[in-house]
């Protein structure tokens, strides 16, 4: 998806996956104009199937996305995200269309590309800022990328 220190385990992009709300369709039509939007889905046996709707994408290449904010910096200079996305071939699975998970990518964007005291500086002003999905943002930071101390109470 980008680079590699973003990158997340199979399993993490799976977990995300399964709690998106709604992925983003994105194909093209049989003259090459884009063809996409919300869709609702389920994980089954192996894949993403996607109601009937979907019928008129199969056999088409399309690309499957989602993304989570995960915390917007106090300073306003960047936001924190997760994003899952998977590519391939919409097979038909009457009434539904499917896409098998081979080639599911989870990506974690949380501070991982600053320095270690940039970082824990960020972490500490989350910390400060106590907004209710902070702290959730500071674990999922320290996750990312360990070790990163505590941020100190204040």
């Amino acid at each position: 998806m980008g680079s590699e220190i973003f990158a997340t385990s199979r399993e993490r992009a799976l977990q995300m996956l399964r709690r998106a709300p709604v992925l983003h369709l994105a194909s093209a039509g049989l003259d090459g104009s884009p063809l996409g939007g919300a869709v609702d889905f389920v994980v089954h046996d192996g894949a993403v199937r996607i109601d009937a709707p979907g019928l008129a994408h199969a056999g088409r290449r399309a690309v499957l996305s989602a993304e989570r904010t995960i915390a917007v910096l106090p300073d306003g200079s960047s936001t924190w995200v997760e994003r899952v996305r998977l590519r391939g071939v919409l097979e038909a699975d009457v009434p539904y269309v499917r896409m098998p998970l081979a080639a599911l990518e989870g990506e974690s964007r949380v501070g991982q590309e600053l320095a270690p005291e940039a970082r824990r500086a960020v972490l500490e002003r989350l910390w400060r800022r106590g907004l209710p999905g902070d702290p959730a943002a500071i674990e999922r930071a320290r996750d990312a990328r360990p070790p990163t101390r505590r941020p100190r109470s204040s």
